[in-house]
């Protein structure tokens, strides 16, 4: 959720965040199943995030992509299972779509506010 939400509750900013959030959690959990250690699944994962971000043409979300990579492929060596790979995942998408709802939330109240300051205020003439 704190990778999308902006102090500016700018939504195409959110939205460029999420789809930098989905990149990376698919490519992560893609790329868990690959039978190598972890420093080695996390080069690749990384590598493969951020040439599928510029292919897609991406570039302002690779760095939210990267991130939630790192959280779906990093995991300590006693819990190496597609399950908890697969919960992060289902964690990173669940946090993204909170934190659009409270950006398109607060951008509603900031617009509702603006709206009020402007009708009140006297027009000079």
């Amino acid at each position: 959720m704190v990778l999308v939400v902006s102090p500016e509750n700018d939504k195409k900013l959110a939205y460029t965040r999420m789809e930098g959030n989905l990149l990376g959690s698919i490519v992560g959990l893609v790329v868990f199943f690959i039978p190598f250690p972890t420093l080695i699944l996390l080069c690749l994962g990384l590598s493969l995030t951020i040439i599928i971000g510029l292919f897609l043409n991406l570039q302002t979300s690779v760095r939210t992509a990267v991130a939630a990579t790192i959280i779906v492929l990093f995991q300590e060596q006693s819990a190496h299972s597609w399950e908890v790979a697969l919960k992060r995942v289902g964690c990173v998408l669940v946090g993204c779509l909170v934190g659009f709802i409270i950006t398109l939330l607060f951008t509603k109240i900031e617009n509702i506010g603006a709206k009020k300051k402007t009708g009140n205020t006297p027009k000079l003439q």
